[in-house]
């Protein structure tokens, strides 16, 4: 029979609150050459992330047997909070040209956000386990900003029958802000 412990020494919660608003806008033109379409887009994105945690505290080591070793948890917790925002503005530009001899062209230009995960951005220290005596511990950033990517998109399609077409295309994305994974040497609630 298993028992929860009604006695909870670690919690670590983390909420992202969004706000967004996108406007839109499109064209169509009849020119000499085809037909113009554009769709011009344009989205504001807010964020703000508050990451909780509460953790045990550590009072000192226990050797456990051979190379083997505990962490005396006090029975007290240590708790932090950590906030953060940012706010982008997203452009979006989609053109294509349909000419008349059944030959499309499209071009595409928009810079588009992806936010981190959850565990990258959680706040608090989760220690690990210990072996001659060096332990591990995990971290987030609260305060990590999202992948943010530049895009170009450039294609050309020729329908040369009913079910049929040849297309070419070329993209380009630039892409910054990736997640990475550090290490330090540090020590942890003076142990």
């Amino acid at each position: 029979r298993f028992c929860v412990n009604n006695n909870w020494t670690t919690d670590q919660a983390t909420e992202e609150v969004s706000t967004s608003a996108y406007v839109q806008v499109n064209f169509e033109a009849d020119l000499d050459i085809g037909v113009l379409r554009a769709t011009a887009g344009l989205r504001y994105e807010e964020t703000e992330v508050e990451s909780s945690a509460v953790v045990p505290a550590y009072t000192g080591i226990d050797w456990v047997a051979d190379n083997e070793f505990s962490l005396v948890d006090s029975g007290e917790s240590t708790s932090s909070l950590f906030t953060a925002e940012y706010d982008y503005v997203l452009p979006n530009l989609d053109v294509s040209l349909e000419l008349e001899n059944d030959v499309i062209l499209r071009a595409s230009f928009s810079e588009s956000i992806a936010r981190p995960n959850y565990n990258d951005i959680s706040g608090g220290v989760a220690i690990g386990t210990l072996r001659n005596l060096e332990g591990d511990a995990q971290r987030g950033d609260p305060t990590l900003l999202p992948h943010e990517s530049t895009n170009f998109d450039f294609s050309a399609e020729w329908y040369f029958g009913d079910a049929s077409y040849v297309a070419v295309g070329y993209f380009k994305k630039e892409v910054s802000n990736f997640v990475g994974v550090s290490s330090t040497s540090e020590n942890l609630f003076g142990l």
